[in-house]
């Protein structure tokens, strides 16, 4: 790390003294839950069957594990995963743990490229998924696309299938309990892509393990909670705060499959009456269009990250719901959680204070005032990446020390406040224009609908701004006062205002701005026709 970032240690871990350590892996970590719990308390249940315990979870994911063992050869280190948020995905993600292998966690919502992509750089040879969803995702092409690149993809039922009585007195874990250690790998997950192209993100049981001993420093989740998790597993937030978590800590777990289903999520929440949730702003706004009072009646905690949370989105459910949204901050390469609110240090705006045991430095950037970049260190740190350019290869962070490329702020109680990414600034004469804050205010000016600000080349100035927005009738003039309201000069109104059926989002529920921006390239370009239920709205 240069020499000009200035430390700035964790305030309220220093005053609470708070140290994490960890030395254990996943498995030591399932056993240890499950020699905590009564044998006959679920722990885990998805739609299609009923609750299991842990012993009943452990079987289960040990005879998958005895399964694959004769299928994937010795020298494999890293086996795929392929399925949504359920009980077959968690039993499949038990069974490669407790064969020592390294769960590679692919997003099948990214496209047949992205999915190539990420068992290349991961130099994986062995596919596992589930018949069922291929067939109800209408995701044949890809498997046929991994066949033919000679990778072997077997379905979780036809596995399942064919157990044997011998199969069924497989005792699980002997592999991973005799060799595998607190820093090894555990696990590869792939960053969104949002900005730019994947990499892989290493992360290790001692990595994963931490994340969750900081975050249940910050909130009192235990067996007294139910989880109800939606969230992707191929998600880090949604693999290790919202499974790995509460399978860790005795919590009880509804598993299901999408967040996007807006009227099921609701109905689901009341019926399990489960009182935790992690979610996204974009989610949070489709449950409170579809939700009422009562489903939602259970929740105690209404956990937000992945993206920024709106003002209205905060004021929808604290009016109509009674709920307070804890907002909390993380990226993939920190496994995830960075910092999150919570009951005893809230700060409205902010995404929290820091979680106990991370080092945080600020490294000032040329030409932004409202912030700094934001660097961390920690117990919960990525072993490193793997990248296109070299497949299997471990490239580890430099000093421990991880460079978010957030632009932030930590006030003088230590809550953190989120300015934007670096990629998200546009320097338009002269000056670093914050594309967040445009949206920001865009969603104040029409809320409820989605909005993405992007920057495009331009001949003249080198960069225009362009927001697009699924609002038909968008107001410019509406716009352009708000901006003056909150401070903001005229080079912050955007130069062309798009209007799109759909505003990009990547499955995990961010705005897919490498798309966006392709789109805005092209409507805005004289030579493509302007289809018709799009249009360019207006210029500014």
């Amino acid at each position: 790390m240069s020499q000009n970032k200035g430390l700035m240690p964790f305030m309220d871990a220093n005053r609470r003294g708070a140290k994490v350590q960890v030395e254990e892996t996943l498995i030591h970590a399932f056993l240890r839950a499950r020699d905590a719990r009564a044998v006959d308390d679920p722990i885990a249940q998805d739609a299609q069957g009923e609750p299991l315990t842990y012993d009943a979870l452990l079987q289960q994911s040990a005879i998958l594990s005895h399964l694959l063992g004769r299928m994937a050869q010795p020298d494999e280190q890293r086996i795929g995963l392929m399925m949504p948020t359920s009980m077959p995905m968690m039993t499949s993600f038990l069974a490669v743990q407790l064969l020592g292998r390294v769960a590679t966690m692919l997003n099948f919502t990214a496209g047949v490229a992205a999915v190539l992509g990420a068992c290349t750089i991961a130099q994986v040879r062995t596919v596992l998924t589930s018949r069922q969803f291929i067939e109800r995702a209408n995701l044949g092409l890809l498997v046929e696309t991994l066949v033919a690149a000679d990778l072997n993809v077997h379905y979780y039922e036809d596995l399942i299938g064919k157990i044997e009585p011998q199969d069924r007195q497989a005792e699980g874990g002997s592999e991973a309990l005799a060799s595998v250690r607190p820093d090894d790998p555990a696990v590869v997950l792939f960053t969104s892509g949002s900005e730019g192209a994947p990499k892989g993100v290493v992360l290790s049981h001692r990595n994963i393990l931490s994340n969750i001993a900081q975050f249940t420093e910050q909130l009192d989740i235990g067996p007294w909670d139910k989880m109800f998790a939606c969230l992707p597993m191929y998600h880090s937030f949604g693999l290790t705060v919202g499974t790995l978590l509460p399978l860790f800590s005795g919590v009880p777990t509804f598993f299901y499959p999408s967040p996007l289903h807006y009227h099921e999520v609701p109905r689901l929440i009341r019926e399990t009456q489960s009182t935790l949730i992690l979610t996204t702003d974009t989610f949070l706004t489709g449950y409170a269009r579809m939700g009422k009072p009562e489903d939602f009646a259970s929740l105690r905690y209404i956990i937000a990250g992945a993206e920024k949370l709106k003002d209205q989105t905060r004021h929808i459910w604290e009016g109509q719901f009674g709920k307070i949204i804890f907002e909390g901050y993380g990226v993939t390469e920190t496994a995830p959680v960075v910092s999150v609110n919570a009951p005893d240090h809230y700060a409205l705006g902010s995404v929290g204070r820091i979680l106990p045991g991370i080092e945080v430095a600020l490294h000032p950037v040329e030409g932004i005032t409202c912030g700094a970049e934001l660097w961390v260190r920690g117990p919960n740190i990525m072993l490193g990446y793997m990248k296109a350019d070299a497949p299997g290869v471990l490239l580890p962070p430099k000093e421990g020390w991880h460079n978010t490329g957030d632009v932030v702020s930590i006030d003088e109680n230590g809550f953190l406040t989120i300015k934007g990414r670096i990629k998200r600034f546009a320097k338009i004469g002269g000056e670093m224009i914050s594309l967040v804050a445009i949206e920001q205010v865009a969603s104040k000016v029409c809320p409820g609908v989605l909005h993405a600000v992007v920057s495009v080349p331009h001949a003249r100035r080198g960069e225009a701004i362009v927001l697009l927005t699924e609002q038909e009738d968008f107001d410019a003039d509406a716009l352009r006062h708000a901006l003056r309201e909150h401070g903001m000069t005229e080079l912050y109104m955007p130069r062309e205002i798009l209007f799109v059926s759909k505003v990009p989002v990547l499955g995990s529920g961010k705005l897919d701005f490498i798309t966006a921006r392709a789109r805005a390239i092209e409507l805005l370009s004289p030579a493509e026709a302007q289809p018709p239920a799009e249009k360019q709205a207006q210029s500014a």
